[in-house]
Order: C-alpha cells, then structure tokens, then sequence
C-alpha cells in the first residue's frame, strides 16, 4: 500500500490533476460498492492479497481471478480496489437510442505508468456483447479490445478505462503461481539456512540446472525448501517458460541477469557445447554488476543488430556503434558477440564463478 507521500508523487508524476486525486482518494477509502456472486458458468472466490492486506473479491473464478493474479504479482502494479463506486457510462444503443447506463468495473488499479479502471471479459463473451452493444465494445484496428464510453469518462479526469480479455492472460504464469500459492502465503515454509545454502550453491555451480535436477541432487534440503526460494525469488525461475508441474523444463538460476546472460549466449541450449573454453572463464569472472551492464547494452543494441529502424533515444550514437563494433568483432572472433558487451570490471574484483563451467576439460 502506497504512503500518502508515495501517492501524491506517483500523481505528480503522471501529471495528474487534483479532481483527478479526489476519484483515486474516494475509492481507495470505499468499501466495494457490491458483493460478487456465484452464477451460472461463475464461482465468485476471495482473494487473500498480501499486497493489499485485505480479502479482494473476484467475480470468476476464471477470469477475474486470473487479473487478480497478475495485480498480486506485478512489480508494475502499486495497488488494486474490487467493485469500485459505479462511473456513469454514455453511448448510442444498436438502434440509435442514447443511453446513460450506472456501471461498476471489476477493479480500479494504480500502476506506475497510469491509474484507472479495467473490466474482465472472455472473448467469446466480448464477441457476443460487440453484437448486441457495437458502441460500447469494440475491437480496434490493432486487435485490441476497448469501451469507448468507459474510455471517455475516465479521460475527463486524466485517467484509464481498459477492457481486459482472457485472450492476455498468461496461463503458464497463473498455472504457476497457483503451484506456487502455499509458498506465497504470508508465512511460508520455513526454510533452514543450511538448506538455503545447499541449494544456492547449487544453482551458483550450475546456472540453468534443471528443477528435476536439483531435487535430485539435495541431501538434506527438501524440494519445498525449493519452491519457497523461488517463491521468495532467492532463486530465479522464469515462471513463464514452463510449468513447475513439470520440472525437466524448469531451469533455476542465482537471479534473473545470470538468466538472462545465459539466454543470449546460449548456454543452457545443446549449442553450449560450441562455445569455447575463453568465452566461458570470461563470463564466469563476470560479476552481477557486469551481467547487467551488459544485458543493459544489448537491451539497446538489439533493434539494430536486427536491422531495424530506431527512433533515436539517449544513448549517444557513438557509443551505439562502438558496442555494435564489439558485439560482431566478439561474435567472429570467440563465438559469442555478448561477450563483447561484458565490461572490463570484470578484470579486477570478486573471481568468484558466477556462470557454469566448460562443459569439456580444460
């Protein structure tokens, strides 16, 4: 939960006016304006968020639970209010006839980029209701789906109305968190520190270890110890790859630049086998500061590596190039074109292994 002071600079910033201030003071200090109920095809759950503090309601147990989800587990998202007080939507009928209909989004959500309301629908339901209501569920040019009534109401007060659609979930991640729900409680497992440093030193040994594998490896930890590290994110797992269910295609990782390292040169691929003894020892002498130093210059060099046209931003064109420069001259000379992006820190410092050994002796 945002502080007042963390409230009003989150406003400042998105330039928000103070009628603005007043709608988002109003529902954060409201109780929901209905109770969900069960229906046909629906179960209504409670959500118990430990962002919120507070049981938050969902209407489906499907698809609103779902947004739930992504709210509870979204860095991006600050806070999320259920059923708040009813906006008054205008709109021109199928048959011409203008309406003024009292309706109450599924949540108002505060995110670091923009505040407002959003409404949950399947896309079979919106297909149907684009139908029967054309003015007030569309699909633009984009594919996306939208309410241009909801939208202009809320842009009277500088804020969002976005229709959301099952069609944007993320069912490997919501599969996931839901494996993972007793070790997200307020109090997980516990976890012993020597169970805590067996398991890291496995995953520091090998990054991109399979789960199976590391389970298969512990003596005294238990593979609950496990899943309540990655729940914590003391050891990283892209919960969007794969299923935890099936843990050969899980592969765990000290945190997310040595994954993200990996990833772009290859290293937990069959192809690793390719990458030389040199281009190894570099990226293992490599600290935590470089790998995001580095993962930060291929982030930006990226589109024209692509060949693609970039809209100019802050980083100076000389320095681009240079990177661009090293990247090839890397990629030709040792296999790898990232590491040409490691800075030279690595030289001096901490010589501690943070990637995987050679696969080969050296």
């Amino acid at each position: 939960m945002l502080t007042t002071h963390e409230l009003a600079r989150l406003c400042e910033r998105l330039g928000l006016s103070a009628e603005a201030r007043a709608v988002i003071d109003t529902i954060r200090s409201s109780p929901p304006a209905r109770r969900v109920r069960s229906a046909a095809g629906n179960v209504s759950v409670r959500y118990p968020s430990r962002k919120m503090g507070v049981v938050i309601q969902a209407e489906s147990h499907r698809v609103e639970l779902a947004g739930l989800y992504e709210y509870e587990h979204d860095d991006r998202t600050l806070e999320f209010y259920d059923q708040p007080p009813a906006i008054k939507l205008g709109y021109e009928a199928k048959r011409g006839r203008q309406l003024g209909v009292w309706h109450t989004p599924d949540y108002f959500v505060l995110r670091t980029d923009g505040v407002g309301w959003e409404e949950w629908k399947t896309e079979a339901g919106l297909e149907r209701l684009s139908e029967t209501m054309p003015h007030r569920y569309i699909r633009d040019a984009d594919g996306r789906w939208r309410c241009p009534p909801g939208e202009h109401f809320a842009e009277a007060f500088g804020l969002l109305y976005r229709l959301r659609s099952d069609a944007e979930i993320d069912w490997v991640l919501q599969r996931n968190l839901r494996f993972l729900a007793d070790y997200l409680a307020v109090e997980p497992p516990p976890v012993s520190k020597h169970a805590i440093s067996e398991i890291l030193a496995l995953v520091r040994d090998e990054p991109g270890l399979r789960l199976d594998e590391v389970v298969g490896q512990l003596d005294e930890a238990r593979a609950d110890d496990v899943y309540t590290l990655i729940a914590s994110n003391t050891v990283y797992v892209d919960l969007q790859a794969a299923p935890l269910a099936e843990p050969e295609r899980v592969r765990l990782f000290r945190d997310s630049d040595v994954a993200h390292a990996c990833a772009l040169v290859g290293m937990t691929e069959p192809a690793a086998q390719n990458l030389s003894t040199a281009v190894h020892e570099q990226l293992a002498r490599a600290s935590p500061a470089d790998l995001r130093e580095a993962n930060r210059r291929h982030a930006i060099i990226s589109p024209y590596l692509a060949g693609m046209s970039v809209v100019p931003g802050t980083t100076p064109d000389r320095t681009i190039r240079d990177w661009v420069t090293k990247w090839r001259a890397a990629e030709q000379i040792r296999g790898s074109g990232y590491v040409g992006l490691l800075p030279r820190l690595y030289q001096s410092g901490n010589r501690q292994r943070k990637l995987p050994k050679p696969p080969w002796p050296s």
